[in-house]
C-alpha cells in the first residue's frame, strides 16, 4: 500500500477485504475469521465471513464451494485454491518439484 512516500507491505485483511461465503438470505457470522489463503500469486491473509446457519452447512463445505481446499475439516483457517493445487500437481508431475520448493517459490513471489 502507498503510504504517501513509499510502498509498504500489508495484507488484504489489513486493507479491509472480507470474503462472504453465505448464501441468499443467510445470516453471516458476526466476526470475520482470519484465513491464510495460498494461491498462485502468493500467500495471503484474508478476512472470511462464514454462513451463520451453523450446523446445516459446515465451514469446510462452504470453503470447497468457493474452490478453496481447507487444510483441515476441524476449524479450518488455512486453504489452498484449486488453481494452486492444480499448478502444484502439474509441476510435480513434470519437474518432480517438492512441496517445500513450491511453497518457497510462492513466498518469494510475495517478497523476493
Amino acid at each position: 500500500v502507498w503510504n504517501g512516500r513509499f510502498f509498504e507491505c500489508t495484507s488484504l485483511a489489513a486493507m479491509g477485504l472480507k470474503v462472504y461465503l453465505g448464501h441468499t438470505n443467510c445470516p453471516m457470522t458476526k466476526e470475520p475469521s482470519l484465513f491464510t489463503i495460498i494461491h498462485t500469486n502468493g500467500i495471503h491473509c484474508v478476512n472470511v465471513l462464514l454462513c451463520g446457519c451453523g450446523a446445516t452447512i459446515h465451514p469446510w463445505y462452504q470453503l470447497l464451494c468457493c474452490s478453496w481446499y481447507p487444510a483441515t475439516i476441524h476449524q479450518p483457517q488455512t486453504c489452498m485454491t484449486f488453481i494452486v493445487l492444480n499448478h502444484f500437481h502439474l509441476l510435480t508431475l513434470q519437474y518432480k518439484l517438492s512441496a517445500t520448493h513450491f511453497i518457497t517459490a510462492l513466498v518469494r513471489e510475495m517478497d523476493n
